[in-house]
């Protein structure tokens, strides 16, 4: 079967969103970005992170941790941009 041979799904409709889902895709931003960021700062100019793993030692526990709290802001702060997207009205669907 070629390419050309294959079905085509018809393209999403251009929804426009009403002004009360853009201030929620703004709070979801503002949120998003909050998190994100603390998230990294943690990560990257935190004191030690203390709890973890019990048979591991301090050191490798406190790597876990930063590496932990910079990928879940990173996580937020890529979510926040589709929040923004969908704020500005510039939505995809």
């Amino acid at each position: 079967l070629a390419c050309s041979d294959s079905p085509r799904l018809p393209p999403f409709p251009r929804v426009r969103l009403s002004v009360m889902d853009r201030i929620r895709a703004l709070a979801a931003f503002l949120i998003l970005v909050g998190l994100g960021g603390t998230g990294l700062w943690i990560a990257v100019w935190g004191e030690t992170i203390s709890g973890g793993i019990p048979f591991l030692p301090h050191a490798l526990n406190d790597r876990i941790g930063r590496v932990a709290f910079a990928g879940g802001g990173i996580l937020c702060l890529a979510l926040s941009g589709l929040a923004l997207r969908d704020a500005l009205g510039r939505s995809g669907r």
